[in-house]
């Protein structure tokens, strides 16, 4: 009897210890992210692709006869005019687009979504990789592991941005820029 209560008490000393081990009555699973500050990880994996084509043609005919005669005396005179117009365009767009990112909980909506933003920044060799998500979480989908994919979050915005010597290398110089803007 001496022992068992002997064990009890050695038992209760270690939970509560200040070195912050887990009381007998705890939940022993992971925590989830519920609240502001919380960190939770975004899989990013997006792929999209899109394409249009345009093609126009238009032509128009008309003609114009005027005969002399009446109060003002004009050479006869015929003339015809043809407009016509012929048009084609096309473009085609794919990206794609492969990250995670740790985002923190900024927020809670009032149905008690929790909002989130998050960035990672990426340097190597001078060139600087920007990526940026935000937008609103369902806690109740949240895993326990606190990672949660793009596809799941509610008015996503990724935003995906580089700078560098690559990346200026390979933008317009700036008269072509204004060009392209005038016209």
């Amino acid at each position: 009897m001496y022992r068992l209560i002997a064990l009890v008490a050695l038992a209760l000393l270690i939970w509560a210890s200040p070195s912050g081990a887990q009381s007998l009555y705890s939940d022993l699973t992971p925590k989830r992210a519920s609240r502001v500050g919380d960190i939770l990880t975004v899989l990013i994996a997006e792929n999209t692709s899109a394409s249009n084509k345009a093609t126009v043609k238009t032509g128009k005919t008309d003609a114009l006869e005027v005969k002399s005669g009446g109060f003002i005396p004009l050479p006869p005179t015929k003339q015809d005019f043809k407009n016509t117009y012929s048009g084609d365009g096309s473009v085609v767009r794919s990206q794609q687009i492969q990250a995670r990112v740790t985002a923190t909980v900024v927020g809670r909506k009032d149905n008690g979504d929790l909002l989130i933003e998050g960035a990672r920044v990426i340097e190597v060799n001078g060139e600087k990789e920007v990526v940026t998500v935000s937008g609103a979480v369902n806690p109740l989908i949240i895993p326990p592991d606190n990672t949660i994919e793009a596809f799941r979050i509610a008015d996503l915005q990724i935003s995906y941005k580089g700078k560098g010597v690559a990346t200026e290398g390979s933008r317009p110089g700036f008269f072509l820029r204004l060009v392209n803007w005038l016209f």
